[in-house]
């Protein structure tokens, strides 16, 4: 599948959750959804967001030490990593990693050690800090009809900075 890219400008916390939202709603069963960014950049923010969009309900936490949390909406299992803490991507197939990845949506923090293993279609977020405390360019990677209609539904702010 061709991959296309686009780059945002969050200039606050308001903006990254509308981005968060809108992604969530267009992301369906098999998407991966790997976010790369220093610690504080808003990582577990977007993933939360992106959740909301997908149509979870109720407090969402992170799995900074569960290592994976599980959701359910729309009849679908969607599955938050936070694999900071995680050593080898042989530890997270200890944990059955695979099985989570079917007939589901999974969205992973620090994907790094397992990214190369991972199929299409993946949707590849890098959140950079600026010097303004709020604001972030975020880089995306990913399928051309996510991509795309991404664009059309934040209008202006899908453009490209």
């Amino acid at each position: 599948m061709a991959c296309c890219e686009m780059k945002y400008l969050s200039k606050s916390p308001q903006e990254t959750l509308t981005l968060g939202l809108e992604i969530g709603n267009l992301l369906t069963e098999g998407h991966v959804v790997c976010l790369e960014g220093e610690m504080g950049g808003g990582k577990t923010a977007l993933s939360q967001a992106m959740l909301r969009g997908l149509g979870v309900e109720g407090y969402i936490t992170s799995p900074t030490y569960s290592i994976v949390n599980e959701y359910e909406a729309k009849g679908m299992k969607l599955y938050h990593f936070d694999i900071y803490r995680v050593e080898s991507a042989e530890e997270l197939y200890d944990i059955g990693f695979e099985e989570y990845l079917k007939n589901s949506i999974a969205i992973i923090e620090w994907p790094q050690i397992i990214r190369e293993d991972l199929k299409e279609p993946v949707l590849d977020i890098v959140i950079i800090k600026t010097g303004n405390e709020n604001e972030r360019i975020i880089n995306l990677k990913g399928p051309c009809p996510l991509i795309r209609e991404l664009k059309k539904k934040l209008g202006e702010r899908g453009k490209d900075i």
